[in-house]
């Protein structure tokens, strides 16, 4: 994402001069970082992504507040806000993502257009704003704002769609928007992708296992009629509901936590039409944070609700504990479970952190400064190859500089471009296969590699990334379109333990 930031900077023009498969929001909010945070450039951007999630979070409660009519109290908010911020992260590798970005300002327009009515307007274009991270959010974003505001609907459905009307027209203007539009069509729409929770065989057995043991839990828990042991029983399913769901640490991956949390929020509302909170603003509420977390899982790479965590913990922390008069729970089992809750959601958040981070080793063995090999990363500690890895990279930069030579990086280096002294020679900065899915995006990339004539040095990674940091005897070999054509069409000068060199 830093690197579309760093071409924005350049003076660039989003999809005619460099190829994005996404609105470019994400690049416009970052390119102040990439401008002013210097060596510690990933450290700062990463914290940032960390304060929008715990921003979000903290405003799910309070929109669930004032949607449902209650008041938590400070401590209560906190702990809510804790469990969602964990929830959410989960092992996520926390940085500058179009997830992340699109999700924190559509929780920002929320809040504004359900707080104050004179606000509201800020909050439709802040909604709007959320389309230009993720074209999906096109979709979503007018219906979570019909479902949230209160009057004006139209009105403010004019002031949401001012930010991809302005985008549109700024592409128009500079000769970009067929690039645009033949980019953001550029991943195959697939029903597993608009519908992961039905055409996705695991989404859809965690999620609906999920959504018939709470629609059970709730009616036999608010149920006051049934014997004590009857609502035992629902207690206890609700126990090992969110157990599993939140307690577990190996499930901080996004799959089983966020699904689960994804079936509870339809299992709880459809049981409610026997409870008594269940009024016209309860199912508003929790219809719309259905919405926000099945905008957030319509996702080709990360097909989960899981970023959008702290929205379906809010309903379902007020919906168990804080919903007057039908609660499920005394008051004592309130302070308890809230508690508990808090207790091991965080221990167990902070045990996988530390061990079962995604794509990354364990933290006992993130001892490699990598500030020491890539420009920008001071501050961040990796594990030996991945270190390796950019150490080998450094040095061929080196021998291509020494030889007067510039350079070309395949296929997936795009960090490295943020803070080098040269643009990026090709229009992609993730010039991998899934990126280049249609044809016409391929063989630009293609053309731009074959048109290359001045002396430039081209670097092909020989394994795939996301697999580095599990050791050489689970790398599997980088097969790439662009990586073959550069080993056809030029000459081979060495090749390294994570690199191939070609000229």
């Amino acid at each position: 994402m830093l690197a579309g930031s760093r071409r924005l900077l350049d003076g660039q023009i989003p999809h005619r001069d460099y190829i994005s498969l996404r609105p470019v929001g994400t690049h416009i909010l970052h390119a102040p970082i990439v401008l002013f945070a210097g060596d510690r450039l990933m450290w700062i951007s990463r914290g940032v992504a960390w304060i929008q999630l715990a921003i979000a979070a903290w405003l799910w409660i309070i929109i669930s507040e004032i949607e449902i009519g209650v008041s938590l109290g400070t401590v209560a908010r906190f702990i809510g806000a804790t469990i969602g911020l964990a929830a959410s992260a989960h092992t996520f590798p926390i940085m500058p993502w179009n997830t992340i970005d699109g999700y924190f300002l559509l929780t920002i327009g929320v809040f504004l257009l359900i707080r104050d009515n004179k606000l509201s307007p800020i909050g439709a274009l802040l909604m709007g704003l959320s389309t230009l991270t993720r074209q999906n959010f096109l979709i979503f974003a007018p219906l979570i704002l019909l479902v949230f505001a209160r009057r004006r609907r139209l009105f403010l459905l004019s002031l949401l769609v001012i930010p991809p009307a302005a985008y549109g027209a700024y592409l128009l203007v500079h000769g970009g928007i067929m690039d645009a539009l033949v980019q953001m069509t550029g991943h195959a729409l697939k029903w597993q992708h608009v519908l992961p929770f039905f055409f996705r065989k695991n989404a859809l057995i965690i999620s609906g296992t999920s959504a018939a043991a709470a629609y059970f839990a709730t009616k036999l828990c608010h149920n006051k009629n049934k014997a004590t042991t009857r609502r035992m029983g629902g207690l206890l399913i609700w126990c090992l509901l969110l157990g599993v769901a939140f307690f577990t640490p190996v499930t901080f991956t996004g799959w089983l936590h966020s699904w689960m949390a994804f079936g509870i929020v339809p299992g709880v509302l459809f049981a409610s039409k026997h409870l008594q909170f269940g009024k016209p603003a309860y199912y508003k509420f929790g219809f719309g944070v259905f919405l926000t977390s099945w905008g957030v899982a319509f996702s080709e790479g990360y097909p989960t609700p899981a970023i959008a965590s702290s929205a379906l913990v809010s309903f379902i922390f007020l919906s168990l504990f804080f919903v007057s008069r039908g609660a499920l729970f005394t008051k004592r089992e309130k302070i308890v479970a809230v508690c508990i809750m808090m207790i091991v959601s965080l221990s167990m958040f902070h045990y996988g952190r530390v061990r079962y981070i995604n794509f990354e080793a364990p933290s006992q063995f993130l001892t490699f400064h990598l500030g020491d090999v890539l420009e920008g990363g001071e501050g961040i500690y990796t594990n030996r190859y991945t270190w390796e890895c950019m150490a080998e990279l450094k040095r061929a930069i080196a021998s291509a500089d020494a030889a007067g030579e510039k350079y070309c990086i395949v296929p997936n280096a795009a960090q490295f471009w943020v803070k080098s002294r040269y643009s990026n020679p090709l229009s992609s900065d993730w010039p991998y296969d899934a990126e280049l899915q249609r044809d016409q995006l391929r063989q630009r990339v293609l053309r731009e590699i074959d048109e290359i004539s001045t002396p430039t040095r081209f670097l092909i990674m020989r394994f795939e990334p996301l697999y580095l940091a599990a050791g050489p005897r689970y790398w599997r070999k980088y097969e790439t379109v662009l990586g073959d054509r550069i080993r056809q069409t030029r000459k081979p000068i060495r090749t390294g333990n994570y690199w191939e060199q070609c000229h």
